[in-house]
């Protein structure tokens, strides 16, 4: 009996896969099987500048203090979108130049060395080490705001 119904499996999977078909009910759902063609990632970062004129990307929380990075992201990432800016952004449209310069008051108080603060919109081409995540592909300053 259950010979029979392994015989009766096979049998109806092999016809399945020769004429294609498909009857579990998940099948014609890809969800992450399929590889994504385009590994890119972007990203919207503070940036300190000392008089010297090194840049600093401001990552850590502690670098971010009294804010964190998700917060960060976030406030940017609504202001991106109130622009109307999708994945590409070419300039900073009105509410993200207030969103950066409300975020420089927050954190410059930390950075007494900082002589100015920058927003770069930052694009990777992701490998799979990722090995270029301080290099990134392009690399636009959007806004720059002196240290007050």
């Amino acid at each position: 009996m259950v010979a029979a119904g392994l015989v009766g499996f096979v049998l109806v999977s092999a016809a399945h896969a020769l004429t294609g078909r498909e009857h579990w009910p998940f099948s014609p759902y890809a969800m992450y099987s399929t590889p994504k063609a385009d590994y890119q990632s972007d990203k919207l970062l503070l940036v300190a500048v000392d008089a010297a004129g090194e840049e600093r990307w401001l990552l850590s929380a502690a670098e971010l203090a009294p804010l964190n990075r998700a917060k960060v992201d976030a406030v940017l990432g609504r202001a991106r979108r109130a622009d109307g800016q999708g994945r590409s952004v070419a300039h900073a449209g009105p509410t993200l130049r207030r969103a950066f310069v409300d975020l420089v008051g927050v954190i410059e108080r930390h950075h007494p060395e900082a002589a100015a603060f920058r927003l770069y919109h930052a694009v990777w081409e992701m490998d799979p080490a990722a090995a270029n995540l301080r290099d990134p592909e392009v690399w636009d300053l959007l806004a720059e705001e002196p240290a007050r």
